[in-house]
């Protein structure tokens, strides 16, 4: 599992070794830091077999507001956490998939994806990028033996997140075979 928040993911990952009695670990990285965070993270996966990517991090507007009204740091974090953080991620995890001619991502795109949002501006197209990406990937990986899928879930209950497995990183990692 992989995200910022240190006491949530330690909760979770603790929640999921109790309740399913599987191997758990833990890489602390903020997405929003932009290109710094991915060699520690591709040092920290380097002997993982990784056998299914979830690309779940994400983040959105405080509130509805015009593009030019966003803060520069929030475009940008905004571009770096829904872009590159799925973008990068798959960079790293894909080549060590097709070694072993099997793996499946999954990214999380949102309804928000398939037409233009005013007001939301930035967002939806972040994560039209997310859907665009996922089936160009697909096309590329079709005959490797890994699955790509874009789910696009329409608005989720941010009360709900905070208190389940949203907002991160997740990995299955396959022991054995």
């Amino acid at each position: 599992l992989i995200a910022r928040k240190v006491e949530l993911l330690n909760q979770i990952a603790e929640d999921m070794r109790t309740k399913y009695a599987v191997q758990v670990e833990v890489i602390i990285a903020d997405f929003g830091h932009g290109a710094t965070i991915y060699k520690d993270i591709e040092e920290g996966l380097a002997n993982k077999d990784i056998g299914i990517l979830v690309n779940n991090v994400g983040v959105a507007y405080d509130r509805i507001k015009y593009f030019h009204e966003e803060s520069e740091e929030k475009i940008w974090n905004m571009i770096n956490v829904n872009i590159g953080a799925m973008s990068l991620m798959t960079k790293i995890i894909l080549p060590k998939m097709e070694s072993k001619k099997k793996g499946a991502i999954i990214n999380v795109a949102s309804v928000a994806a398939f037409a233009p949002q005013p007001l939301v501006t930035m967002y939806s197209a972040t994560k039209a990028y997310v859907d665009f990406f996922s089936r160009g990937i697909s096309y590329e990986c079709s005959d490797k033996g890994i699955t790509v899928q874009c789910v696009c879930p329409g608005k989720v209950s941010l009360h709900r997140v905070k208190s389940s497995w949203g907002n991160c990183m997740a990995f299955s990692i396959n022991q054995g075979s």
